[in-house]
């Protein structure tokens, strides 16, 4: 409803009263978010408006307050589990404040936005898509960069330069953020603050941690061992990238770490005990050394092959199974040949800091097994196991960063 008294002239009219809104629908340009339940209290104070109160929902709920007058505007927001991303492919929601002041000279924000609840597609290298991986890249930084508006009306008057953006507001990602595709599962927590200054993409600085995840290449498994993505400060999305996996095969440790920077990322193979470059990735790809593959190659070639297409496979039915069970993870196994001693294990966690996995193991080795991880405080993580021929194990972990 609307009690309103207008004023004034017809260049500079002036309202007084009372604008209520309850029930509405308000449809954002960004990403067609579609805010719900919509209630607003509006006052007119002359040139003045006042926003005393604004709330919404989308999933959790928003609220704010605000004013504008003919010198600026500001506009303070509070957020509750509200769902900013969900594309069908993308979900996260949001908790935290936002303040925004725009006058004539200075464009502010400022706030803290925590994001939970964080789930994003993880690209697969075994089945790239067609199209230029360059172009593709592209296209993503200009829908996440600071794009400028259109259909600004023109009022015939000179404008002036709008003011430089300044401000920091400062993401944060507590644990159960997941990027999942069907070649792995990976789990991110960090931190990053974006230092506004000027106009394009703002300084970036922080880094996320990889706590726990698998990653399969060419049909190998490999296990996340340790990895951070950091910004340093500059104004691109060029992260450095420390990354290392880990495969066991045999009485080797096979391992790939990944360096660099995202547009310039580095590869390299290490093994305990030390091998050659060559025979670590035969040893990845083919579970063989470079001798034993001249003693038998059709038949290791063979079991490559059917290893290959058992894995497109079962990442089938992983996305399959990811759609339907209720888990945060879900990971399908099969043996060596493709077939006997598959395993499937499930994780979930039950609270932020808690987190349960559950694995079935068939064929041979048959057999279930179950743990607990309860990340106590940043650098003290307890975990406890149990398996199915009743030994049970406990590990309190300290993590010293340096």
């Amino acid at each position: 409803g609307a009690v309103v008294l207008v004023g004034g002239t017809l260049n500079a009219p002036a309202g007084h009263g009372t604008l209520t809104v309850r029930e509405g629908h308000l449809a954002l340009k960004i990403r067609k978010i579609t805010l719900d339940h919509v209630r607003a209290d509006v006052r007119l104070e002359g040139p003045r408006l006042i926003l005393e109160s604004f709330s919404a929902t989308r999933g959790g709920t928003v609220t704010g307050h605000g004013r504008y007058d003919p010198n600026g505007w500001d506009l303070a927001l509070t957020a509750d589990r509200l769902v900013v991303l969900d594309d069908g492919v993308s979900h996260a929601t949001a908790a935290g404040t936002l303040r925004l002041t725009v006058d004539a000279a200075r464009r502010r924000a400022d706030g803290t936005i925590r994001l939970t609840d964080v789930r994003l597609p993880l690209p697969s290298l075994s089945a790239p898509k067609a199209g230029p991986t360059k172009q593709a890249i592209a296209s993503e930084v200009t829908v996440v960069g600071l794009a400028e508006p259109d259909g600004v009306p023109d009022t015939g008057a000179p404008s002036s330069p709008a003011p430089d953006w300044e401000g920091t507001v400062r993401i944060e990602v507590p644990r159960d953020a997941w990027a999942k595709g069907a070649d792995g599962q990976i789990e991110l927590a960090g931190a990053v603050d974006l230092r506004l200054a000027g106009t394009g993409l703002p300084g970036i600085e922080g880094e996320f941690r990889v706590l726990r995840g698998f990653y399969r290449l060419f049909g190998v498994k490999l296990d996340l061992e340790s990895g951070v993505v950091r910004f340093s400060g500059i104004r691109e999305l060029n992260p450095l990238i420390d990354i290392t996996a880990q495969r066991k095969l045999d009485h080797y440790t096979l391992r790939v770490h990944a360096g660099g920077t995202a547009r310039k990322p580095t590869v390299s193979f290490s093994s305990d005990p030390p091998l050659e470059q060559t025979e670590i990735v035969s040893l990845l790809a083919t579970g063989k050394t470079t001798e034993q593959l001249t003693q038998g190659e059709r038949s290791s070639l063979g079991r490559s092959v059917g290893s290959v297409v058992s894995s497109a496979a079962v990442g089938e039915l992983r996305k399959a199974l990811g759609r339907r069970v209720p888990v945060d993870t879900i990971d399908v196994e099969t043996g060596e040949d493709g077939q006997s001693d598959a395993r499937i294990t499930v994780g979930k966690y039950v609270s932020e800091d808690v987190f349960v996995k559950y694995g079935q193991a068939f064929g041979s080795g048959a057999g279930s097994e179950m743990g607990i991880e309860w990340s106590i405080s940043d650098k003290l993580t307890l975990e406890t196991e149990r398996r199915g021929d009743g030994n049970t194990g406990m590990d309190l972990f300290y993590t010293l960063k340096y």
